[in-house]
């Protein structure tokens, strides 16, 4: 399995983006796995996967989705990250 290197942002509607704490990588294949981390205040994320440690090589053919949405209602995603709860799956990496 390749190395793969993982970058977290957020973004707070307001300004400058809180900084992600308390991140934990879950539900790891060698396909796929979960990030879940918080911030302090409401706030959106974004993951970016590399294929090396100088974040130089874009991971290609990942998909990166919120995985608190259920079907077509993205309702408790929007009151995670009302709270600073943030929760990401990419999946699509063998």
């Amino acid at each position: 399995m390749p190395l793969i290197l993982l970058l977290l942002f957020c973004s707070a509607a307001w300004g400058a983006g809180p900084l992600p704490r308390n991140v934990h990588v879950a539900d790891v294949t060698p396909a796929s796995f979960t990030v879940v981390w918080t911030t302090d205040s409401a706030s959106t994320g974004n993951i970016q996967v590399y294929a090396d440690v100088l974040a130089t090589i874009p991971v290609t053919g990942a998909v990166i989705e919120q995985d608190f949405v259920l079907g077509e209602d993205n309702a408790p995603a929007i009151a995670a990250e009302n709270i600073g709860v943030l929760r990401t799956r990419v999946s699509g990496l063998s």
